[in-house]
């Protein structure tokens, strides 16, 4: 509503203007007014926040008053690292989800981790650095450079500015509250793990894909995720009965208080329903990696009902397995299920043919601009009108794709 008022209080006086000088107005009141403002504003979001200057998309939330002394800043932003609107989607949620369990782990007392769990939630972030880059490592000079960063980070005693950041999106992840001691301690395995995968990537930009003698160090996390097992037991020692269903419906009562879109929930519980449909049974914890794979290989050889074609790579990835891989992952950290049979799953997506720039070109641009110029109120509703008439600009000049 405070947008449309906007909008329409400013609307006389552009119309009255220069188009040069109506770019430059636009410029300055969409980028310094409305997207510093409201539009902007993370408590006012529930979708991914579009940089300008980049194209990359964030995730930001405002931090309550409460939980500010805790963690140390007034606005939670995230990096999505990716550009493309749908991926951001994907990530936003997830990012949430991740975001709000953190925030509520941190109403509860400090956990103290012990050696083990320290070194086992560094093998996460060693695991995820080799299995990112080891396809395409570059040259082992890059990593070499890296290295000597890590050195003078260690030396001058700068660890927390180096790896702070990883290391509290990890414990966020995993839904963690630590004490103080504890994340010194992890923060100082971290630059040990993250040291390691450094000098496992550059033997592989040397072309050198033999397995990491020292990989085997790591424990695993899953076994040793402290008071979460000994609550899984229990919960298991009580038969409670959870199916594959309860898992969609309850991440979405929670997804829903996040300010998650309704059509998340329909395309996911699609993926829940046929993969039900593929197992033949209901049950979460029954469900494993090799079940997952073999699913996206039936999904792939299906035919779409509509088009009559195959199924895209693109769409297994982005909304099958994208799905699963949320609907399990927020069933691990709630104590529903062991593990998450999705994490890790993924397929390689082709590049689409470019035929044309992805933009418009400028004479595209400028006919699209001035017919928003020229729409006639005629019999549409006033809020279709004023979309039809400000949006395509609204958009030219933040570079906010339309379904934002």
């Amino acid at each position: 509503m405070e947008v449309e008022v906007r909008v329409l209080s400013w609307a006389p006086f552009i119309l009255k203007i220069e188009w040069s000088q109506r770019v430059k107005l636009f410029q300055w009141l969409v980028v310094t007014r409305w997207y510093n403002g409201p539009l902007n504003d993370p408590t006012f979001q529930a979708s991914p926040s579009l940089a300008i200057k980049t194209g990359i998309y964030y995730y930001r939330k405002i931090v309550s008053e409460p939980l500010r002394a805790a963690i140390g800043k007034r606005e939670e932003k995230r990096s999505l690292k990716t550009k493309d609107p749908q991926i951001a989607k994907q990530r936003h949620i997830e990012v949430s989800l991740e975001i709000e369990r953190h925030w509520a782990a941190l109403s509860e007392p400090a956990t103290n981790l012990s050696n083990k769990q320290i070194v086992a939630l560094s093998g996460i972030l060693y695991r995820d650095a080799t299995e990112r880059f080891a396809e395409e490592p570059g040259s082992p000079e890059t990593w070499e450079h890296l290295k000597r960063l890590d050195a003078q980070a260690r030396e001058k005693g700068k660890l927390d500015q180096w790896y702070g950041e990883t290391v509290d999106e990890l414990l966020a992840k995993e839904g963690l509250n630590v004490d103080a001691p504890s994340r010194e301690r992890l923060l100082r395995a971290a630059s040990d793990a993250i040291l390691q995968a450094i000098e496992q990537l550059q033997r592989n930009a040397g072309g050198d894909y033999r397995p990491d003698p020292d990989a085997e160090r790591f424990p695993d996390w899953k076994a040793e995720d402290g008071n979460r097992g000994a609550v899984l037991s229990k919960r298991q020692q009580s038969r409670e009965k959870v199916t594959i269903e309860d898992l969609l419906e309850r991440w979405w009562k929670e997804a829903q208080a996040a300010g998650l879109s309704p059509k998340t929930y329909q395309s996911y519980s699609s993926v829940i329903i046929r993969l039900i449909k593929f197992l033949k049974h209901n049950d979460p914890r029954c469900v494993t990696p090799e079940d997952i794979v073999a699913y996206k290989d039936a999904r792939l050889s299906e035919a779409n009902s509509r088009t009559g074609k195959a199924i895209s790579a693109k769409t297994v990835k982005d909304s099958d397995l994208a799905g699963l891989k949320t609907i399990f992952g927020w069933a691990k950290v709630n104590l529903l299920v062991p593990s998450n049979p999705a994490e890790g799953i993924t397929l390689k997506v082709g590049k689409r043919v470019s035929v044309r720039p992805k933009g418009f070109t400028d004479e595209e641009a400028k006919r699209l601009l001035t017919a928003c110029d020229h729409v006639q109120r005629g019999t549409m509703g006033e809020k279709m009108y004023l979309a039809k008439r400000w949006i395509p600009w609204i958009c030219a000049y933040t570079g906010i794709p339309l379904s934002s």
